[in-house]
Protein backbone atom coordinates (compact mmCIF):
# COMPACT_ATOMS: atom_id res chain seq x y z
CA UNK A 1 0.00 0.00 0.00
CA UNK A 2 2.75 2.52 1.02
CA UNK A 3 4.24 1.73 -2.51
CA UNK A 4 1.49 2.41 -4.40
CA UNK A 5 0.96 5.95 -2.62
CA UNK A 6 4.41 6.86 -3.31
CA UNK A 7 4.17 5.66 -6.50
CA UNK A 8 0.58 8.12 -6.99
CA UNK A 9 2.76 11.05 -5.42
CA UNK A 10 5.71 10.61 -7.83
CA UNK A 11 2.85 10.88 -10.76
CA UNK A 12 1.33 13.64 -9.35
CA UNK A 13 4.43 15.47 -8.99
CA UNK A 14 5.98 14.60 -11.70
CA UNK A 15 3.15 15.61 -13.95
CA UNK A 16 2.90 18.78 -12.44
CA UNK A 17 6.60 19.56 -12.74
CA UNK A 18 5.89 18.55 -17.03
CA UNK A 19 3.18 20.80 -16.94
CA UNK A 20 4.64 23.62 -15.95
CA UNK A 21 5.91 25.63 -19.05
CA UNK A 22 9.75 25.80 -19.08
CA UNK A 23 9.86 29.83 -20.06
CA UNK A 24 7.45 30.58 -17.46
CA UNK A 25 9.39 33.29 -15.07
CA UNK A 26 8.10 34.94 -12.25
CA UNK A 27 7.18 38.55 -12.95
CA UNK A 28 8.97 41.58 -11.20
CA UNK A 29 8.09 44.60 -10.48
CA UNK A 30 10.67 47.30 -9.02
CA UNK A 31 9.94 50.67 -8.72
CA UNK A 32 12.78 53.65 -8.93
CA UNK A 33 12.84 57.15 -7.24
CA UNK A 34 15.59 58.83 -8.17
CA UNK A 35 16.70 62.07 -6.62
CA UNK A 36 19.90 64.44 -6.62
CA UNK A 37 22.27 64.98 -3.89
CA UNK A 38 20.00 67.48 -2.37
CA UNK A 39 16.69 65.45 -2.42
CA UNK A 40 15.25 66.86 -5.36
CA UNK A 41 13.46 64.90 -7.73
CA UNK A 42 14.71 63.86 -10.62
CA UNK A 43 12.38 64.13 -13.62
CA UNK A 44 13.23 63.14 -17.14
CA UNK A 45 15.82 60.38 -15.84
CA UNK A 46 16.43 57.18 -18.54
CA UNK A 47 16.17 53.95 -15.99
CA UNK A 48 17.25 50.71 -16.84
CA UNK A 49 16.94 47.18 -15.33
CA UNK A 50 17.95 44.08 -16.54
CA UNK A 51 18.73 40.18 -15.79
CA UNK A 52 20.09 36.76 -16.68
CA UNK A 53 17.43 35.39 -19.61
CA UNK A 54 19.26 32.23 -20.79
CA UNK A 55 22.16 30.40 -21.67
CA UNK A 56 23.52 29.48 -24.62
CA UNK A 57 26.14 27.03 -25.28
CA UNK A 58 29.12 27.78 -27.58
CA UNK A 59 32.70 27.83 -27.79
CA UNK A 60 34.40 27.24 -23.76
CA UNK A 61 31.57 27.94 -21.67
CA UNK A 62 28.86 29.36 -24.01
CA UNK A 63 27.30 32.58 -23.79
CA UNK A 64 24.86 34.33 -20.84
CA UNK A 65 21.95 36.20 -22.72
CA UNK A 66 20.55 39.39 -20.39
CA UNK A 67 17.46 40.79 -21.49
CA UNK A 68 16.72 44.59 -20.30
CA UNK A 69 13.81 47.22 -20.31
CA UNK A 70 14.21 51.21 -18.92
CA UNK A 71 11.64 53.89 -18.41
CA UNK A 72 11.39 57.65 -17.92
CA UNK A 73 11.31 59.17 -14.54
CA UNK A 74 7.96 61.12 -14.07
CA UNK A 75 7.64 64.84 -12.24
CA UNK A 76 8.53 63.78 -8.94
CA UNK A 77 11.51 61.28 -10.08
CA UNK A 78 9.84 57.91 -9.71
CA UNK A 79 9.29 55.21 -12.43
CA UNK A 80 7.96 51.67 -12.27
CA UNK A 81 9.18 49.12 -14.39
CA UNK A 82 8.73 45.43 -14.46
CA UNK A 83 9.96 42.21 -16.54
CA UNK A 84 10.23 38.25 -16.21
CA UNK A 85 13.20 36.72 -14.60
CA UNK A 86 14.69 33.54 -14.13
CA UNK A 87 17.13 34.66 -11.40
CA UNK A 88 15.38 37.30 -9.52
CA UNK A 89 18.28 39.05 -9.42
CA UNK A 90 18.74 42.31 -11.37
CA UNK A 91 21.78 45.09 -12.22
CA UNK A 92 20.36 48.89 -13.16
CA UNK A 93 21.32 51.97 -13.63
CA UNK A 94 19.78 56.22 -14.34
CA UNK A 95 21.33 58.57 -16.71
CA UNK A 96 20.25 61.90 -17.40
CA UNK A 97 22.18 64.90 -19.44
CA UNK A 98 23.56 67.50 -17.55
CA UNK A 99 24.49 64.43 -14.61
CA UNK A 100 26.81 61.84 -14.05
CA UNK A 101 25.60 58.39 -14.73
CA UNK A 102 24.84 55.86 -12.00
CA UNK A 103 25.23 52.44 -12.42
CA UNK A 104 26.74 49.18 -10.90
CA UNK A 105 24.36 48.67 -8.59
CA UNK A 106 21.91 45.13 -7.97
CA UNK A 107 18.65 43.94 -6.44
CA UNK A 108 18.66 40.34 -5.46
CA UNK A 109 14.92 38.94 -4.65
CA UNK A 110 14.38 37.01 -1.99
CA UNK A 111 11.67 34.27 -2.83
CA UNK A 112 9.05 33.84 -5.87
CA UNK A 113 5.17 33.14 -4.78
CA UNK A 114 2.21 32.83 -7.45
CA UNK A 115 4.79 33.46 -10.01
CA UNK A 116 6.11 37.10 -8.67
CA UNK A 117 9.00 38.01 -7.09
CA UNK A 118 9.00 38.99 -3.56
CA UNK A 119 8.92 41.70 -1.97
CA UNK A 120 6.40 43.05 -4.29
CA UNK A 121 7.27 46.21 -5.88
CA UNK A 122 10.12 47.50 -3.59
CA UNK A 123 11.33 51.03 -3.63
CA UNK A 124 15.03 51.65 -4.87
CA UNK A 125 16.20 55.29 -3.69
CA UNK A 126 18.97 56.09 -6.55
CA UNK A 127 21.14 59.67 -6.65
CA UNK A 128 22.08 61.67 -9.72
CA UNK A 129 24.97 63.91 -9.12
CA UNK A 130 24.99 67.43 -11.29
CA UNK A 131 27.94 67.74 -13.27
CA UNK A 132 29.37 71.17 -12.00
CA UNK A 133 32.78 72.79 -13.26
CA UNK A 134 34.14 70.13 -15.78
CA UNK A 135 37.58 69.23 -15.57
CA UNK A 136 38.85 69.87 -19.22
CA UNK A 137 40.24 66.34 -20.85
CA UNK A 138 43.29 66.08 -23.12
CA UNK A 139 44.67 62.94 -24.88
CA UNK A 140 48.44 62.70 -26.46
CA UNK A 141 49.63 60.48 -28.76
CA UNK A 142 52.33 58.29 -27.58
CA UNK A 143 53.46 56.47 -30.34
CA UNK A 144 51.77 53.99 -32.97
CA UNK A 145 48.19 52.52 -31.38
CA UNK A 146 46.06 49.69 -33.14
CA UNK A 147 43.15 51.34 -35.70
CA UNK A 148 41.00 50.43 -33.24
CA UNK A 149 42.19 52.62 -30.98
CA UNK A 150 43.18 55.72 -33.06
CA UNK A 151 42.71 59.61 -31.71
CA UNK A 152 39.41 61.21 -33.93
CA UNK A 153 41.21 64.13 -33.84
CA UNK A 154 43.84 66.11 -32.79
CA UNK A 155 43.65 70.10 -31.46
CA UNK A 156 39.72 70.07 -32.19
CA UNK A 157 36.88 69.67 -29.79
CA UNK A 158 35.76 66.30 -29.42
CA UNK A 159 31.94 65.11 -30.54
CA UNK A 160 30.65 65.60 -26.60
CA UNK A 161 32.26 68.77 -25.49
CA UNK A 162 30.16 72.11 -24.47
CA UNK A 163 30.44 74.88 -26.63
CA UNK A 164 33.39 75.72 -25.22
CA UNK A 165 34.96 72.85 -26.46
CA UNK A 166 36.67 71.81 -23.11
CA UNK A 167 36.80 68.27 -23.69
CA UNK A 168 39.52 68.41 -26.52
CA UNK A 169 42.26 66.18 -27.91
Amino acid sequence: MKTARNLILLFLIGGRLLAQNPNDKPQAQLTFRVQTDENQPVAGAQIGMGTFDHWVPGELFGTDVSVSTSGITDDKGMVTLSMPSLTGNFGFWASKAAYYRTGGDYYKFKASKDNKWQPLNPTIDLVLKPIINPIPMYARKMGQLPEALEIPALDRACPGGDEQGWMRV
